[in-house]
Protein backbone atom coordinates (compact mmCIF):
# COMPACT_ATOMS: atom_id res chain seq x y z
CA UNK A 1 0.00 0.00 0.00
CA UNK A 2 1.39 3.34 -0.91
CA UNK A 3 1.61 6.05 1.92
CA UNK A 4 -1.02 8.17 0.66
CA UNK A 5 -3.63 5.43 -0.03
CA UNK A 6 -4.78 4.27 2.85
CA UNK A 7 -7.85 2.43 1.53
CA UNK A 8 -5.13 0.51 -0.88
CA UNK A 9 -4.33 -3.14 -0.76
CA UNK A 10 -2.13 -3.61 2.43
CA UNK A 11 1.40 -4.28 1.90
CA UNK A 12 1.22 -7.90 3.74
CA UNK A 13 -1.57 -9.10 1.53
CA UNK A 14 0.22 -8.04 -1.85
CA UNK A 15 3.41 -9.97 -0.56
CA UNK A 16 1.25 -13.23 0.52
CA UNK A 17 0.17 -12.98 -3.05
CA UNK A 18 3.84 -12.91 -4.27
CA UNK A 19 5.03 -15.55 -1.81
CA UNK A 20 2.18 -17.78 -3.30
CA UNK A 21 2.85 -17.19 -6.51
CA UNK A 22 6.13 -17.99 -6.47
CA UNK A 23 5.51 -21.04 -4.11
CA UNK A 24 2.66 -22.31 -6.12
CA UNK A 25 1.69 -20.34 -8.75
CA UNK A 26 -1.22 -22.88 -10.54
CA UNK A 27 -2.83 -23.03 -6.82
CA UNK A 28 -2.97 -19.69 -6.32
CA UNK A 29 -4.36 -18.46 -9.78
CA UNK A 30 -7.23 -21.26 -9.29
CA UNK A 31 -8.18 -19.54 -5.33
CA UNK A 32 -7.65 -15.86 -7.28
CA UNK A 33 -10.20 -16.64 -9.64
CA UNK A 34 -12.98 -18.41 -7.50
CA UNK A 35 -12.69 -15.33 -5.62
CA UNK A 36 -12.56 -12.95 -8.64
CA UNK A 37 -16.33 -14.35 -9.67
CA UNK A 38 -16.90 -15.30 -6.20
CA UNK A 39 -17.74 -18.31 -7.58
CA UNK A 40 -19.12 -19.80 -4.00
CA UNK A 41 -22.07 -17.08 -4.06
CA UNK A 42 -22.22 -16.72 -7.31
CA UNK A 43 -22.29 -20.51 -9.42
CA UNK A 44 -25.73 -18.98 -11.04
CA UNK A 45 -23.20 -16.21 -12.93
CA UNK A 46 -20.50 -18.60 -13.30
CA UNK A 47 -20.21 -22.02 -14.74
CA UNK A 48 -17.56 -24.42 -13.25
CA UNK A 49 -16.59 -24.52 -17.27
CA UNK A 50 -16.00 -20.98 -17.55
CA UNK A 51 -14.31 -20.94 -14.33
CA UNK A 52 -11.77 -23.65 -15.52
CA UNK A 53 -11.70 -22.22 -19.08
CA UNK A 54 -10.53 -18.60 -17.15
CA UNK A 55 -8.13 -20.26 -15.15
CA UNK A 56 -6.89 -22.94 -17.80
CA UNK A 57 -5.65 -19.46 -19.75
CA UNK A 58 -4.04 -18.09 -16.64
CA UNK A 59 -2.55 -21.07 -15.92
CA UNK A 60 -0.69 -21.44 -19.37
CA UNK A 61 0.74 -17.36 -19.00
CA UNK A 62 4.51 -17.65 -18.44
CA UNK A 63 5.32 -17.38 -14.50
CA UNK A 64 7.31 -14.65 -14.89
CA UNK A 65 5.18 -12.45 -16.77
CA UNK A 66 2.29 -13.48 -13.94
CA UNK A 67 4.58 -12.71 -11.13
CA UNK A 68 5.56 -9.37 -12.73
CA UNK A 69 2.14 -8.44 -13.67
CA UNK A 70 1.81 -8.84 -9.64
CA UNK A 71 4.51 -7.06 -8.86
CA UNK A 72 2.90 -4.00 -10.66
CA UNK A 73 0.23 -4.22 -8.77
CA UNK A 74 2.10 -3.51 -5.48
CA UNK A 75 4.49 -0.86 -6.96
CA UNK A 76 2.25 1.13 -9.07
CA UNK A 77 0.25 3.90 -8.81
CA UNK A 78 -2.59 3.57 -11.09
CA UNK A 79 -4.48 6.63 -9.47
CA UNK A 80 -2.60 9.27 -11.33
CA UNK A 81 -4.13 7.06 -14.61
CA UNK A 82 -7.48 8.30 -13.94
CA UNK A 83 -6.87 12.08 -14.33
CA UNK A 84 -6.37 10.93 -18.20
CA UNK A 85 -9.99 9.54 -18.64
CA UNK A 86 -11.62 13.26 -20.43
CA UNK A 87 -15.00 11.39 -20.77
CA UNK A 88 -18.09 10.50 -18.87
CA UNK A 89 -17.20 7.05 -17.74
CA UNK A 90 -19.34 4.81 -15.75
CA UNK A 91 -17.96 2.51 -13.12
CA UNK A 92 -19.83 -0.76 -11.91
CA UNK A 93 -18.89 -2.48 -8.93
CA UNK A 94 -20.47 -5.29 -6.68
CA UNK A 95 -20.62 -4.64 -3.07
CA UNK A 96 -19.38 -8.36 -2.79
CA UNK A 97 -16.17 -8.00 -5.15
CA UNK A 98 -13.38 -10.15 -2.82
CA UNK A 99 -10.32 -8.62 -4.89
CA UNK A 100 -10.73 -5.44 -4.34
CA UNK A 101 -12.27 -3.66 -1.59
CA UNK A 102 -15.25 -1.03 -2.41
CA UNK A 103 -13.36 1.91 -0.26
CA UNK A 104 -10.21 1.35 -2.50
CA UNK A 105 -12.18 1.84 -5.31
CA UNK A 106 -13.82 4.52 -4.12
CA UNK A 107 -10.64 6.66 -3.74
CA UNK A 108 -9.23 5.80 -6.74
CA UNK A 109 -12.89 7.28 -8.76
CA UNK A 110 -12.88 10.40 -6.72
CA UNK A 111 -12.25 13.73 -8.57
CA UNK A 112 -10.48 16.67 -7.31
Amino acid sequence: MLQDNPDGVPEEDLNEIMKALKKDRVGFLKQFHENFYNYKKNEVGTSEAQLQFDWSIAAYASPRATIKCAESWATTDFRTEMKNIKVPALIVYGDADRIVPIETLKSSCKRD
